[in-house]
């Protein structure tokens, strides 16, 4: 989880899923490139189940 391109970046090139938070220091728009964008913390559950299955 990250809340800047640049955590996303380092996600990205460690070759796993990354979920950025719009709670964080970097405006929305530059975290288009995340898997996954959540609003809350609690959104993270709805990720982890998906890859439960």
């Amino acid at each position: 989880m990250g809340d800047s391109n640049l955590d996303i970046e380092a996600g990205k090139a460690a070759g796993i899923k990354v979920v950025a938070v719009t709670y964080g220091y970097r405006e929305r728009k530059l975290l288009k490139d995340a898997d996954f964008i959540i609003d809350r913390f609690e959104d993270l559950i709805r990720i982890i189940r998906h890859f439960q299955k």
